[in-house]
């Protein structure tokens, strides 16, 4: 019986939607087709290609079919194409090429109904045929595989210190929320130069600190203490009033005044303080008057230093 193209089309594209590939490297398998009878066995050498062997009872010309297929897997899919040589027995031989495609289908581990299409071309008569073939065909060696799909694991995104880093990639884990962090999820730190500055005034003759600026010293003495690197000079000065020689003796009086209660009252290392005397050179006014006088009796301080500090989001 001979079926028509559109019902091939048919059956094909069913088989197709349901089919499962099978993926065993030897087969057998028998069939009926539209010209007769068939038997055949295949080897699958890759993923993609199998070659097989087909032997065919031709009921209507009363022949033997016999021959070579090449069949390509698309996509490791039940879906595959074919190309082969065949040769017809009749009263003179006919050497014919064949095109096709075909869908298996697993019914047990090692049984597969397949359905095939097939052009046939004579190549050295005239000769054109179209088969359809149905089968049944058993897999030998490993049982039936079915193309798993992988199965992806999300991860999921965990920010336990909430610095925009997640924590497969944060070297420095528990930073604060305050800090900018880098690439690493680390604290970003930036130079900045801090400074302070001191200015004690002293009574006429007099080389006692007054209360008045005891919290200025406080201030010096916080700054020593954070910037554990740095000194301080305290620098002392007198007005020009009086003998110079003795102006220049009250004015490391005034100096050591100051460094012994950063020294005594705050704590701060005798080797970080040093004390300096000027007497009544460098004057800060050299107008001769009462006012010009007290602004140059004196201690003046200055540091400046350089630290590594966060930086802030």
């Amino acid at each position: 019986m001979k079926f028509s193209l559109a019902a091939c089309g048919v059956v094909f594209g069913l088989l197709a939607n349901v089919a499962v590939a099978n993926e065993d490297k030897v087969n057998v398998g028998v069939f009926a087709e539209s010209l007769g009878l068939g038997a055949n066995a295949s080897y699958r050498f890759t993923d993609e290609w199998s070659a097989r062997l087909e032997y065919a009872k031709q009921n209507k010309l009363d022949a033997n079919r016999y021959g070579v297929d090449a069949l390509y897997h698309i996509d490791n899919s039940p879906v595959y194409a074919l190309a082969g040589l065949k040769r017809i027995d009749l009263s003179d031989s006919l050497n014919v090429v064949n095109l096709g495609a075909g869908v298996s289908q697993s019914i047990t581990e090692q049984f597969n109904v397949f359905v095939e299409a097939a052009w046939y071309e004579g190549l050295n008569e005239n000769y054109t045929e179209f088969g359809m073939k149905l089968g049944l065909s058993y897999a030998f060696g490993n049982n039936s595989k079915t193309v798993a799909k992988p199965v992806t694991k999300l991860a999921m995104a965990v920010d336990s210190d909430n610095d925009s880093i997640y924590d497969d990639s944060d070297k420095c884990p528990n930073t604060p929320v305050v800090d900018a962090v880098d690439d690493f999820g680390c604290t970003l730190f930036e130079d900045k130069t801090v400074s302070i500055r001191l200015l004690v005034n002293f009574p006429n003759n007099s080389d006692v600190v007054e209360q008045a600026h005891f919290d200025n010293i406080y201030k010096v003495a916080e700054f020593l203490k954070a910037n554990p690197q740095s000194s301080i000079s305290l620098e002392g000065y007198t007005s020009s009033v009086g003998n110079e020689k003795y102006n220049l003796a009250l004015s490391m009086r005034r100096a050591k005044s100051v460094s012994k209660l950063l020294i005594n009252e705050h704590q701060i290392d005798a080797s970080r303080v040093k004390t300096l005397a000027h007497g009544e050179s460098h004057l800060a006014n050299d107008n001769n008057n009462q006012a010009a006088h007290a602004q140059n009796r004196r201690v003046e301080a200055f540091n400046s230093t350089v630290i590594n500090v966060k930086v802030k989001r």
